[in-house]
Parts: C-alpha cells; sequence; structure tokens
C-alpha cells in the first residue's frame, strides 16, 4: 500500500509549484494531466508528480492559422473572380474575421 507520506494534498502542491489558485491543479487531475489517488475524501498528488503541458507544440498542427487564412483568401478571390465573370454580387462578407463569433 502506498505511503501517506508519499504524497501531498492539493494545497501543498500548488505552494510547491507556486500557483495562486488550486484550481488549475484540480482541474489538471480531473483531465488527467497529473497523476493523483483519492485518500478518503482527499485528493493527493505525488510528491514527484509533474503536470504534464498537452498543447501541440509541434507537428501538422503549427500554423493551422495561416492555413485557414490562406484558403478564405483563396474563396474571397474566387468569388471576385465569379463576380467579374457573371457580372453579379456574391452573398459572402468581405474583410470578416473568421476567428469572430458573428
Amino acid at each position: 500500500m502506498d505511503a501517506v507520506d508519499d504524497y501531498l494534498t492539493v494545497e501543498q502542491y500548488r505552494k510547491k509549484v507556486g500557483f495562486s489558485s488550486r484550481q488549475p491543479i484540480y482541474r489538471a487531475v480531473r483531465k488527467g494531466r497529473l497523476p493523483s489517488k483519492r485518500f478518503g475524501i482527499t485528493i493527493m498528488i505525488p510528491k514527484n508528480a509533474v503536470l504534464t503541458d498537452n498543447r501541440i507544440t509541434t507537428g501538422k498542427y503549427i500554423g493551422i492559422r495561416q492555413w485557414v487564412d490562406r484558403q478564405i483568401s483563396n474563396v474571397e478571390m474566387l468569388d471576385d473572380i465569379y463576380e467579374k465573370k457573371k457580372g453579379i454580387s456574391t452573398s459572402r462578407k468581405k474583410n470578416r474575421d473568421p476567428y469572430s463569433d458573428e
């Protein structure tokens, strides 16, 4: 059985890593980014536990925003060509921010 001395409470771990709040630690435990065990109702974290960062920093998703911008630009360019050829206006909004929630 694991000894309780090998574990820290969430508050002790918070102070050890220098967080100002316990909420990010609870969130990391909930999402599985921080190993933990329950002793009764108390969440305990191993003393040597390291919070993992699962953000994508390399690979095929780097530069995805630039790729999306180029795709939108290409669609707008095709709209312009279509409008000139047919002499009509398309219903797409020009100069809109593709990342806004409008």
